[in-house]
């Protein structure tokens, strides 16, 4: 975000501390660029603007309160690795990174997915159970896969896309260790 909105989210978060809102003027030379900087800020949902003839006065919501806060940070940005790698002529087989080994785990947990089958109370509730019992005993007990193991779960799978997702990692996950 530009240093202009960040002053704006600076100077209505000092507002906002003192129960105030903040007023801003479109008469002054330097606010050329001041309504693109407040329709930003309004459509990413950081304030509220209400406008009188050439000004308006500016309001944090919830979001700008919480982004103020966080240090000019959207909660949900992941920081960035300091990790480089260098990778040059790569001709074989390789394992990029540490170039010693490669462990794929299955930290899976199939009482969580129950728990998560159980709080969602869907009417599939009874065939999610059965493909997860169905999926650990693949797992646990390194069943071989036939065709058509899972195609009785497909309806049920596709009202409830989350348990797909959870069930398709270990499947994947577990067949990555197979050939291994």
């Amino acid at each position: 975000m530009n240093q202009s909105r960040i002053q704006i989210l600076s100077n209505t978060y000092e507002a906002f501390q003192k129960n105030k809102k903040f007023p801003i003027s479109f008469l002054k030379a330097e606010n050329k660029n001041l309504k693109g900087d407040i329709k930003y800020l309004i459509d990413k949902g950081f304030i509220e603007c209400t406008y009188y003839q050439n000004s308006c006065s500016l309001e944090l919501t919830s979001i700008g309160i919480d982004y103020v806060e966080n240090g000019f940070q959207d909660k949900n940005e992941i920081p960035l690795s300091n990790i480089t790698f260098s990778i040059e002529n790569v001709n074989a087989p390789s394992i990029i990174g540490t170039q010693h080994t490669a462990t794929l785990n299955n930290t899976f947990d199939f009482e969580q997915i129950r728990n998560l089958i159980q709080s969602t109370h869907t009417e599939d509730q009874e065939i999610l159970n059965e493909l997860t019992s169905t999926v650990q005993s693949i797992v646990e007990q390194n069943r071989p896969l036939t065709s058509g193991i899972f195609s009785r779960f497909g309806n049920a799978l596709s009202r409830n896309p989350e348990f797909a997702v959870a069930i398709w990692g270990t499947i994947h996950t577990f067949l990555l260790n197979k050939l291994l």
